[in-house]
């Protein structure tokens, strides 16, 4: 028996790549299984945020929560008001449109990456498939307490900058009556008073848009664990906060896990994190 960890810890970076035979193979569907021989899978970089169950030896899979890192600035979308600027670089990059200090990893370890960054809104929910030799975290590139916090603020901020610009397109499309904007402008004012700026817990606060493609919208912003350590991992399931509504694990990837990164991913071949939901919907319809 292995003396390694028999699954990987939380705050890793970490390389994964879907199973998608593995993920149909349960469903006794030829036609899926062979649609999901076809794919080819690709390899991509991603930072795990937290278990969530209580890891123990011998179970056929972990479940984390976690992000996906991108090449490059964050791919834009108009539709839900996601722009460009809303990622985060990771030490050694330093660039950003605003200005974002960079996350910076354990100097132990350092970030093996060039122009990478923390994509946001691209929290997902994975399924590690347990490794019988365990997991080398020797070799980890990993994030301190301090910088995850940094991170999930940075993340909580683009929440509210997307919400705010959802509600700007829903007032220009939906002019506020005479009354409706006295009614807004008073709310804000209870709201807020009192605060130079909105702080992370206010993020949740400020009222939604009531157009229901708006509220969609709205609907599909990450949760981040900063405003959900509170509810218990059942809940957080209900409620869809990892990707599928209905909280059905079979939904959830399924991926093999390496922690020693340049081993298993070239800088070139880092792909897009649009291209990993991509692959779950090609799995999973």
């Amino acid at each position: 028996m292995s003396d390694l960890p028999f699954a990987p810890s939380p705050w890793n970076y970490a390389v994964v790549q879907m199973d998608p035979v593995s993920m149909v193979q349960h469903l006794d569907d030829s036609q899926a299984l062979e649609a999901a021989e076809r794919i080819q899978p690709k390899a991509y970089l991603l930072h795990l945020s937290w278990d969530s169950g209580l890891p123990f030896p011998g179970k056929p899979w972990y479940g984390f929560s976690a992000s996906l890192v991108g090449p490059g600035l964050r791919a834009p979308d108009e539709e839900r008001c996601i722009s460009p600027d809303m990622c985060i670089p990771i030490f050694p990059t330093i660039a950003h449109p605003r200005s974002r200090d960079p996350i910076r990893p354990k100097p132990e370890r350092p970030f093996p990456y060039d122009d990478c960054y923390h994509w946001s809104f691209t929290d997902t929910r994975i399924r590690v498939i347990a490794n019988p030799e365990g997991f080398d975290e020797s070799t980890a590139v990993k994030l301190d307490a301090r910088e995850d916090t940094r991170r999930e603020r940075f993340f909580a901020e683009d929440a509210y900058r997307q919400q705010e610009a959802l509600k700007a397109r829903h007032h220009h499309r939906h002019p506020p009556t005479s009354r409706e904007a006295r009614e807004a402008t008073a709310q804000e004012v209870s709201t807020f008073a009192g605060h130079g700026s909105p702080s992370d817990d206010d993020y949740h606060l400020r009222s939604q848009p009531e157009a229901e493609d708006e509220r969609a919208s709205i609907g599909s912003i990450s949760t981040h664990e900063s405003s959900t350590s509170s509810l218990s991992n059942d809940t957080m399931t209900e409620m869809g906060i990892f990707g599928d509504p209905s909280g059905n694990i079979e939904m959830q990837p399924l991926v093999h896990l390496w922690l020693d990164l340049e081993a298993h991913l070239k800088r070139e071949d880092i792909a897009s994190p649009v291209q990993f939901f991509e692959e779950i919907e090609m799995i999973t319809a």
